[in-house]
């Protein structure tokens, strides 16, 4: 297992998809952009459909997103944010185990 930050994920999502049987991509973007995608120049999408036409997309992706107030400043989380950082908290803890079981079956 290995985790990889991005603050965008452009190209480099492609290359860190080489290899991998499965991802868990957590994807942040302020609520008024979240709605119609990413706001990265090359979005998680985007980056996800190149990597499925070169053929480096792995079988099991799975996505979590967080949507960011539109109208937040600086680094201070909203409380509808927090909670929302907590729940993708969760969902990540499960497919991580999700994710690690399937590679032990395989094996």
């Amino acid at each position: 297992m290995e985790v990889v930050a991005r603050s965008s994920p452009g190209l480099d999502l492609v290359d860190d998809l080489h290899d991998v049987d499965g991802v868990v991509i957590v994807d942040c973007d302020r609520l008024a952009r979240a709605q119609r995608g990413s706001s990265h120049a090359i979005g998680v999408a985007e980056a996800l459909a190149l990597a499925s036409a070169l053929g480096v997309r792995p079988a099991r992706v799975r996505i979590v997103g967080i949507a960011v107030d539109a109208e937040a400043k600086g680094a201070i989380l909203s409380l509808a944010v927090r909670a929302a950082v907590a729940t993708a908290c969760r969902e990540v803890r499960a497919e991580l185990r999700t994710l690690l079981r399937a590679g032990r079956d395989r094996d």
